[in-house]
């Protein structure tokens, strides 16, 4: 019996040990830690924490079919107790069963108001605002 649990030992420190040490780090780092897409707009502001690992992350790479800006910061940025205003004006013409995606980053506290105005004053076309928060929060207006 003795010798019975020294080979069973023996196979267990020759090929499962091995085997779970060389499949563990390989899963976290094509499953848990793997490259990660985001769907941003134009004014979109983003935390970018998914996919980062401290033991397998040598550097950052960061991919888009246009121009933005990258910053990294040390810590949390600090938050102004003044608000700001901003004004986007925008003209477009869509066709019919067209959809439009804008993309804010609203900070807790944010109000935004939003008018539309037509081209033609008779229209009998139906405009439908959706909200969308992070949380997967849907509001509908209008």
């Amino acid at each position: 019996m003795h010798g019975a649990r020294r080979v069973i030992t023996f196979c267990l420190l020759t090929a499962v040990l091995p085997t779970v040490l060389l499949v563990i780090p390989l899963y976290l780092r094509h499953s848990i830690y793997a490259d990660v897409i985001y769907a941003v707009a134009e004014s979109d502001v983003l935390e970018i924490v998914d996919g980062i690992s401290t033991v397998f992350c040598q550097a950052h790479s960061l991919k888009m079919n246009s121009s933005f800006h990258a910053f990294q910061l040390s810590g949390l940025p600090d938050l102004s107790p003044n608000r700001k205003h901003i004004r986007l004006k925008k003209s477009m013409s869509l066709p019919d069963d067209t959809l439009e995606y804008w993309g804010f980053y609203l900070l807790k506290g944010s109000t935004v108001v939003l008018s539309v105005c037509s081209r033609f004053v008779l229209c009998f076309c139906q405009i439908s605002l959706y909200l969308y928060s992070r949380s997967g929060v849907l509001n509908l207006f209008m």
